[in-house]
């Protein structure tokens, strides 16, 4: 089990073998906080399993400026 934490840049691609693995984020630059997460446009919560991403698939981030409340 792998803990999330904010992406560096917008996108980026992971390949384990045959399979690719996109993480996308919306301005990592600026918007520091993780508002939801979201795997093959499924929300999940702050962590991944390694079967997850070694199956491929889409990562996304989405980010805000400032912390939940």
């Amino acid at each position: 089990l792998y803990s999330l934490t904010t992406p560096l840049f917008k996108k980026a691609t992971v390949t384990l073998g045959n399979h690719k693995t996109d993480i996308e984020a919306n301005n990592p630059e600026k918007n520091r906080y993780i508002a939801a997460v979201y795997w093959n446009g499924k929300k999940i919560g702050l962590s991944i399993d390694y079967q997850q991403i070694i199956e491929g698939g889409t990562l996304r981030f989405e980010l805000t400026s400032s912390p939940k409340q």
